[in-house]
């Protein structure tokens, strides 16, 4: 009677263990379940967000390509425009217009010098600089474009640099090229002179051919 007793005992354990594990297993699968839900809402949101962003970064572009059609037709325009004008321009006005697209700078301490060519430093250590620029933008044909530039070298039109400097060195860029003379350690009342020629005097819209600098 007893070991009857026992395995229906047992059998009750048995069943309440394995209706305790369908219990929790059906609770986990619907857990399982919501959260999947949970996760295919939150990537169909993300998806959506990403489709509209993708329509508006096309919306942009196609906008962009517009004002891109638009800056060559511009400059197709202009480019032809420019070649008809010049067309009406002398050989004078031709070689007036490819000076501006050269200049020319003349500094001491980066600072211009005045049109009497006299300078006064407080600095003990001076640097003459002469710098070529071109223009960024050319319009005009190069057989024309290149007679604007200085005559030879550009460095050639400084000269008889009284006493030598203590250092010479360039500077070079794309559009930009100087030419720099450096003294170091001068004593008061101490000078530095030199010349320029005719043609750089013209194009600095100096008074005169001779500079002369002076530590006050």
């Amino acid at each position: 009677m007893w070991k009857k007793t026992i395995l229906f005992s047992f059998s009750i354990i048995v069943i309440s263990i394995l209706w305790g594990c369908e219990d929790t297993s059906s609770v986990d699968k619907q857990k399982a379940l919501e959260e999947n839900g949970l996760l295919i809402e939150e990537q169909k949101e993300q998806i959506d967000k990403l489709k509209k962003q993708n329509e508006e970064l096309l919306n942009e572009l196609d906008a962009q390509n517009i004002d891109l059609n638009y800056a060559k037709e511009q400059i197709t325009y202009y480019e032809q425009f420019t070649e008809d004008a010049l067309l009406f321009l002398s050989e004078s006005e031709l070689l007036e217009l490819a000076k501006k697209q050269w200049t020319y700078s003349l500094t001491v301490n980066n600072q211009p010098i005045p049109k009497n060519g006299y300078v006064e430093i407080q600095e003990n250590i001076m640097e003459i600089s002469l710098v070529q620029i071109q223009a960024p933008y050319n319009p005009l044909p190069y057989d024309i474009y290149s007679q604007g530039a200085i005559s030879g070298k550009y460095e050639e039109h400084l000269q008889q640099l009284t006493p030598p400097p203590t250092e010479t060195y360039w500077t070079d860029g794309t559009l930009t090229t100087g030419l720099h003379y450096k003294y170091e350690k001068l004593e008061s009342a101490s000078t530095i002179s030199f010349f320029i020629t005719e043609e750089l005097k013209e194009r600095l819209g100096l008074d005169t051919t001779q500079i002369e600098v002076v530590k006050k």
